[in-house]
């Protein structure tokens, strides 16, 4: 069992082969959010400054954010090239710090992009240069489809 509390919250993971995240009040014991589960056995839970949101070590080495009030995920799982070691939340409770056991750390920023899912999609090729084919797998941009996108996401387009 991981837990964790302060003066106003806790949270706790039941017997590892539930796999769920119960929270509560620290003060009356109720709870304060939906059950979380989780696939895989706990390491750590930390919680946002504000509570809003709880990262999920998991054994498999990656991390995972919930919103805690509705146990839904906000990350997919995040990995920091290696056994992760810990996860934190700045202070502000925007970003999550991983850090790695071989001496690696990643900052991943929570916060929600307002941009609709396909310029999101769009913006993704561009950055990696890949795209997915017809088959689902990853296969480099063309020379005419790097440009189309630099074109759309160059610094002062509209």
């Amino acid at each position: 069992m991981a837990w964790w509390r302060s003066a106003t919250t806790g949270g706790a993971a039941d017997r590892q082969q539930e796999r769920v995240i119960h929270i509560w009040d620290a003060r009356t014991g109720q709870p304060l959010s939906l059950p979380i589960p989780h696939p895989d056995s706990l390491r750590q839970i930390s919680f946002s400054p504000d509570a809003r949101f709880v990262s999920v070590l998991l054994r498999d080495g990656t991390v995972q954010g919930y919103e805690t009030d509705t146990g839904i995920a906000v990350t997919p799982p995040l990995e920091a090239g290696g056994q992760i070691a810990f996860a934190m939340f700045s202070p502000d409770g925007r970003r999550v710090l991983v850090g790695g056991a071989v001496r690696t750390c990643r900052v991943w920023d929570l916060t929600p992009d307002p941009r609709p899912a396909d310029e999101l999609v769009a913006y993704s090729r561009l950055i990696a240069n890949r795209r997915l084919d017809e088959r689902g797998q990853l296969v480099p941009l063309t020379p005419e489809e790097f440009q189309a996108l630099w074109t759309r996401f160059k610094p002062g387009a509209k």
